[in-house]
């Protein structure tokens, strides 16, 4: 069901902003999967960096790769390299992200089947409120907690934690 990205929508924007959490307003990583009734109530997704998510449903199974998008490196050059992340474990129905014009992608899922796209699976937010750190939210749509074959997801935290919300 929808019921927490209802609640999710009340939440975050509150928390996300400055007057609430003082003196930058809150930094967030959100990773979800995505039901088969996603999407039938309004915008569930309005409080996120995400426009919307696509009709497809992808596989990732252990060794599948997902690559860092060079927008990220390109928006944050004095950024660390983002590690590329490694699936763990089989992940069946996750669904691919479009971004709002104002998010910068981070990772895309290079696909083993056909069509051998490269969906974006996760990106980087810009807060709405111009008096916060204007990056402030990771959005993952692949669960984040199955991508550490390579065992660098502590990497790819760091980076998000000291590099981008510091």
């Amino acid at each position: 069901a929808n019921s927490h990205f209802i609640a999710a929508q009340i939440a975050i924007p509150k928390f996300l902003d400055k007057a609430m959490n003082p003196p930058d307003g809150g930094k967030i990583i959100y990773s979800t999967m995505f039901n088969q009734a996603f999407g039938t109530l309004g915008n569930p997704l309005g409080f996120s960096p995400v426009d919307s998510v696509s009709q497809t449903n992808y596989r990732s199974f252990p060794g599948n790769i997902f690559n860092p998008d060079s927008a990220f490196q390109l928006n944050f050059p004095s950024a660390r390299q983002l590690p590329v992340l490694r699936v763990s474990q089989t992940v069946v129905g996750i669904k691919a992200l479009i971004p709002k014009v104002t998010s910068i992608p981070m990772y895309r899922f290079q696909n083993p089947s056909p069509p051998y796209d490269t969906p974006l699976f996760i990106m980087l937010g810009k807060n709405d409120n111009p008096k916060a750190n204007p990056y402030d939210f990771v959005f993952s749509a692949a669960p984040l907690h199955q991508l550490k074959a390579d065992n660098n997801l502590d990497e790819f935290f760091d980076i998000i934690l000291n590099d981008i919300f510091k």
